[in-house]
This record gives C-alpha cells, sequence and structure tokens, in this order.
C-alpha cells in the first residue's frame, strides 16, 4: 500500500516541529503535562508504559516525575529487534539507545501498562497517529487493551491521516489547545 501521502505529512509536519523555538516546546509542553495529569485514567490506574521525550517531542519528564511521585509504576518502551517492550527502570542507570533515546540499562519488563502513552509525529481528529515509520508502536498495541494518550502541539494536528491496516487509534489526544476524545 502507498504510503506517500502519510509521509508528506511525517517530513512536513517534523520539520515544524523540529524548527520550533525551545522556549516555546517547554511552554507549551507544561499546558500539556497540566492537561495529562488531570485525567481520571491517570488517577485511578497504576500501571504506566511512556516514552522520554527527545528532539522537540512534546515534554514527558514532567509526567515521568508526577507519576513517580504518586507512587505508580513507570515503564519506558524499548526496542529489542522489531519489538518492542515496556521496561520498569532498575536503578536511574540510562543509556542511549540507537535512535538516540535514553532508554534504562537495566529493567525489569512490564507485561500489560494499564496506560501507555503513545509519540506521533502528526495525529488527526479521529484519533489517528503518524509515528517515524517503524511500527514499533502499532505492533505493541496490538491486541492490548492499554489506554492510549497522545501528546501533541497543536500543529502537529492535521486534518486527516490515511489509516492502514496495521494502524492502532489513539483513546485520546492532548494538545496546548484542545482534547481530542
Amino acid at each position: 500500500m502507498d504510503n506517500s501521502y502519510n509521509n508528506e505529512i511525517r517530513r512536513r509536519i517534523k520539520s515544524l516541529r523540529d524548527s520550533m523555538d525551545t522556549a516555546l516546546a517547554d511552554r507549551l509542553s507544561g499546558i500539556i503535562t497540566k492537561k495529562a495529569l488531570m485525567l481520571d485514567i491517570i488517577k485511578n490506574n497504576s500501571d504506566f508504559m511512556i516514552y522520554r521525550s527527545f528532539r522537540n517531542e512534546v515534554r514527558t519528564d514532567g509526567i515521568i516525575k508526577a507519576l513517580l511521585g504518586m507512587g505508580k509504576r513507570v515503564a519506558f518502551p524499548i526496542t529489542v529487534g522489531d519489538d518492542m517492550i515496556a521496561a520498569i527502570p532498575e536503578g536511574n542507570s540510562f543509556r542511549t539507545d540507537r535512535f538516540g533515546i535514553a532508554i534504562p540499562e537495566k529493567y525489569t519488563v512490564m507485561d500489560e501498562p494499564d496506560v501507555i502513552f503513545v509519540p506521533l509525529i502528526a495525529c488527526d481528529v479521529k484519533k489517528n497517529r503518524i509515528g517515524f515509520g517503524k511500527g514499533y508502536f502499532d505492533r505493541y498495541l496490538r491486541g492490548r487493551s492499554a489506554f492510549k494518550i497522545g501528546l501533541c502541539y497543536d500543529m502537529q494536528v492535521v486534518e486527516h491521516i490515511e489509516k492502514m491496516p496495521w494502524d492502532v487509534p489513539l483513546d485520546i489526544i492532548l494538545s496546548e489547545k484542545r482534547v481530542i476524545e
């Protein structure tokens, strides 16, 4: 299936996001973090998988710190071959993976997170997303009942994304301007 439409969106939005001013990204991330932490799904669950933001993604450090402060179990996505696992850090030692993302050096695996924060480059109001194009998250999410949250700047929300057969839609998307449920 030709994915050139989504690839063009990926290229355009990634370029826009990467060129954002750092101070603006920090400010908007703070607004999005507050929205995320007000969700009942956060208060009412205990096991979370959340990505560590990198480049100009919505900053997740504040959410991670708050979850840990609430006594929640927090895991990070790690790729293993073509698959992904939810890794709960053992200790505070992290290393950089092949994508440039900080991941735990030592970890135990969380089998079934209650809530998963899913990274995205672009999304639409139907809660479809475009990631980096490797399919790790879609393969991981397939068949899981976890609640899926997407975090983005509002400029990452586009009118339409071509949904591929393997795509797994999100349950909610939070931007600095809106909540898409």
